[in-house]
């Protein structure tokens, strides 16, 4: 079957954000080499010396003066909470510039933080009426709690707010964490610089700390750590290989390390080891400038292991994967420059390719690659009522694979340009605007009978030019509870026409009201989003099959209304998820290619189920069916589905399921 295609205008502005790539060990998801994005720990050191500072414990009476005194002026029709944090035991002892954060758990999910100032105080104002989930976060010693002492990998206590009242008391006592120390060696190195992580076996959660130095060893420290078990490995570095405590290589054999809070575990040392390396020289015959980026992905495990070969001063350019773990893998180049990207050994595609065996602690030389320039269609696009046309994104869609494999913007003259494109017959869709319908070339409507287009590398075909018809238009209203209009929702009209999908979005104005413009002639799917639910045209839920609303341009077709009620799930049919029982990340990065990470907090054990469904409603993947405990959660999705195929451009909607309440996001592949 043909895959369905979405052409998206709208995010185009956004296809130079790189996709962060995962990689997954065993139970130990890692983000790969030099792709990753980890964010410094904080070194702010509040120590014990906050015991030793001479501050006067507060009586009863100057306390809730103090708190009256620091309680602002709410804005009319919120709340307040405030409260006082201080280290435990005792109590007595302010602690300063703690985060306290609180999270409304009914729709929408407004949330607000404060921080404590030098006597330990806080004020969360101007929230909106409601139950909260309130916690703490620092970057110091102490341990991070839901209000009311509860740990947070358990079931929190809520807080009640009420408008034009200040809610008080909700204090926190913290206590100090355990710590993990040890030192990280890397035979050879003139310049340490990684992270060590500790998990949680119990919880699952991750703490980090990292390990600097200028010479071949470093220390590091891992703090605020509750007591338990935790399992203790190195993120990657530059040539050495991960490890895990006591010279394991995996998450399965590695040695516990049990951590008592209040208390150090120190000694848990790391001498690390060099991975393979796989280097070799990429050459653009003709090219002025060099830049590629070159894979190599572990055939057993599917991690992929980058870098960018460049050279602004020539056609060839030199690269070196580094840290490898013993094992065959396919390499491959990715460019933008109009060359044929290829696989080792002049090979086209991955079913073919050649292995490079690596061997840890050993290189692998002369995988090198000579791209060959790709073929190039040229054409203008324009309208009898405008003229040429600008910024008008330009599709070739092969008609082997139906995968699009190049884009051309029009410029100011209305011209475009798609190039990097392997011999072979293609389809060349032009992408209207928010006025004119899209069509393929030679005024062709739908994919079955669109003109293909003979491309050979590296010659160049023109003259494929358009001329765009003005579209037709749906409009409508989005109301909420009691006929309240909504601004700011977005509202998207998918057409299939003959299997390929062509959606236009828009964003409902201050009245609520919104207008979708140049849509080709057919019938369409309407979907209506606010923050807490997603709607079918007419008022069904993303899991009924939904109306079709029929468009004959330049018409407009009027009243396509969304009416949503006051919270999610008051139909039944897509119950709202409360923070107390589990909370689903957005995922990112959004739109993605190929890989998206999907992060979830569950606060008690339950049975979990997370599955990626299409906009039709069908199930594409189950990524988790199992029984799991409190804890946070990293999934990898890599856009395949259960057939192990890449699903096709468009939005996808991932839902989690547990303890009888569920949450759905949307997320948007972008090829």
């Amino acid at each position: 079957m043909k895959k369905t295609k979405l052409a998206f205008f709208l995010f185009l502005a956004i296809l130079c954000l790189s996709s962060s790539l995962l990689a997954l060990e065993g139970n130990n998801p890692l983000l790969s080499r030099r792709t990753r994005m980890e964010r410094k720990p904080s070194q702010t050191e509040n120590s014990l010396v906050l015991q030793k500072e001479s501050k006067t414990p507060l009586t009863p009476d100057l306390w809730l003066a103090h708190q009256a005194q620091k309680t602002r002026e709410t804005a009319t029709g919120t709340g307040a909470i405030s409260g006082r944090v201080t280290q435990a035991p005792g109590g007595t002892t302010p602690i300063e510039n703690v985060y306290i954060e609180a999270y409304q758990l009914t729709c929408p999910n407004y949330s607000g933080s404060a921080l404590s100032d030098s006597d330990g105080y806080y004020v969360l104002d101007n929230l909106p009426e409601g139950d909260y989930w309130v916690n703490t976060g620092n970057d110091s010693i102490f341990l991070d709690l839901n209000w009311n002492n509860q740990p947070l990998s358990g079931e929190p206590d809520t807080v009640t707010v009420i408008s034009n009242v200040t809610t008080t008391d909700i204090n926190f006592s913290l206590p100090v964490g355990g710590k993990i120390t040890g030192r990280v060696t890397m035979p050879g190195a003139s310049n340490t610089s990684l992270y060590v992580h500790a998990k949680d076996t119990l919880t699952n959660h991750y703490y980090s700390g990292s390990a600097e130095s200028d010479t071949d060893f470093a220390s590091y420290e891992i703090r605020k750590l509750p007591s338990g078990i935790y399992k203790v490995f190195t993120s990657d570095s530059d040539s050495f290989l991960v490890e895990y405590y006591n010279d394991k290589p995996d998450w399965v054999s590695a040695d516990p390390v049990p951590v008592t809070q209040g208390s150090t575990t120190s000694g848990i040392n790391f001498v690390l080891a060099l991975g393979g390396k796989i280097t070799g020289t990429v050459t653009l015959p003709g090219a002025s400038d060099v830049w590629v980026f070159v894979y190599a992905r572990n055939t057993s495990t599917g991690t992929p292991y980058g870098v960018t070969a460049s050279n602004f001063g020539g056609n060839s350019a030199g690269y070196t994967i580094n840290g490898l773990p013993t094992g065959t893998y396919k390499v491959f180049t990715s460019n933008y420059q109009g060359y044929l990207d290829e696989y080792y050994n002049d090979k086209p595609n991955e079913s073919g390719a050649d292995l490079v065996s690596v061997t840890a602690g050993s290189t692998h030389s002369n995988i090198n690659f000579t791209l060959t320039l790709g073929g190039i269609i040229k054409g203008n696009v324009a309208s009898s009522a405008k003229g040429l046309l600008d910024n008008i994104p330009v599709y070739a869609y092969s008609t082997t694979t139906y995968i699009n494999e190049g884009i051309g913007i029009t410029d100011a003259s209305g011209d475009y340009r798609i190039d990097g494109l392997a011999t072979g017959y293609y389809k060349i869709l032009a992408y209207g605007d928010s006025v004119y319908a899209d069509e393929y070339f030679n005024n062709k409507t739908l994919w079955n009978n669109a003109d293909s287009v003979l491309v050979t590398a590296a010659d160049s075909v023109t003259g494929k030019n358009f001329s765009l018809d003005v579209g037709g238009l749906i409009s409508g209203y989005v109301y909420g509870d009691g006929g309240v209009p909504l601004s700011g929702s977005d509202v998207v009209a998918f057409g299939i026409f003959d299997e390929v999908t062509i959606y236009r979005s828009t964003a409902t104005y201050a009245d609520g009201s919104y207008k979708i413009s140049g849509l080709r002639s057919g019938y369409y799917e309407v979907l209506a989003s606010i923050e807490c639910d997603n709607m079918w045209f007419d008022n069904k839920t993303i899991y009924d099959i939904p109306d079709s609303v029929l468009v004959t341009m330049p018409f407009e077709v009027t009243g396509v209304n969304f009416n949503f009620p006051s919270s999610v799930g008051d139909d039944g049919n897509q119950p709202s998820i409360k923070p107390n029982e589990f909370d689903l990340s957005q995922n990112y990065p959004n739109p993605f290619n190929p890989t998206t990470i999907i992060e979830y907090t569950l606060q008690k054990k339950t049975q979990v189920n997370l599955e990626i469904y299409n906009l039709l409603g069908q199930k594409v993947k189950t990524l988790v069916d199992e029984y799991q405990s409190p804890g946070s959660y990293r999934i990898l999705w890599d856009g395949r589905n259960e057939q192990d195929q890449t699903v096709a451009t468009g939005m996808y909607f991932y839902k989690l399921e547990g303890n009888g309440v569920s949450q759905t996001k949307k997320m948007i592949m972008l090829k």
